[in-house]
């Protein structure tokens, strides 16, 4: 088993973050072109609405890049970007992961998102104590007891 360094593990967490970006966006340009088709007759949205749709943007940063890496992780291990940069996420005596490993792990990375500032200072740490641990875990990895590995 050959632990992912740090290098390896920001360029495949790079390449998600665009990923998942770009499902964001889709998914707003998709919500935005439904209420204009079910509302044709609607020349402007309401304060309620304009709070609510900014709040999620703001917001639902953290449950997207949850939501992503739960979906990858549990179901293959790995997430778009680890497949391109050939990582994989194991248990940590080796094993395949198990769901709630899966779900910690993603929940304890992608929620602090949520938070402005602090939670991307945050998982900014979380990604630092990797490059200094001797497993190579950032803080969600020794939370659900994972490694990542460069996969064979």
């Amino acid at each position: 088993m050959v632990l992912a360094g740090f290098g390896h593990r920001l360029g495949a967490r790079i390449i998600d973050y665009f990923l998942v970006n770009i499902l964001v966006w889709l998914l707003t340009f998709g919500i935005l072109v439904f209420i204009a088709a079910a509302y044709p007759d609607m020349e402007e949205t309401s304060d309620a609405f304009n709070t609510t749709f900014g709040l999620l943007f703001l917001f639902g940063w953290g449950v997207a890049v949850f939501l992503y890496d739960w979906f990858f992780i549990a179901a293959t291990g790995r997430t778009p970007g680890k497949m391109m940069t050939r990582l994989r996420v194991v248990s940590a005596d080796g094993a395949p992961l198990s769901q709630g490993q899966s779900a910690l792990r993603s929940a304890a990375f992608g929620l602090p998102h949520s938070l402005p500032c602090l939670g991307h200072l945050f998982v900014f740490v979380s990604g630092l104590v990797a490059s200094g641990d001797d497993n190579a875990q950032s803080l969600h990895d020794k939370m659900a007891r994972t490694v990542v590995v460069v996969a064979r």
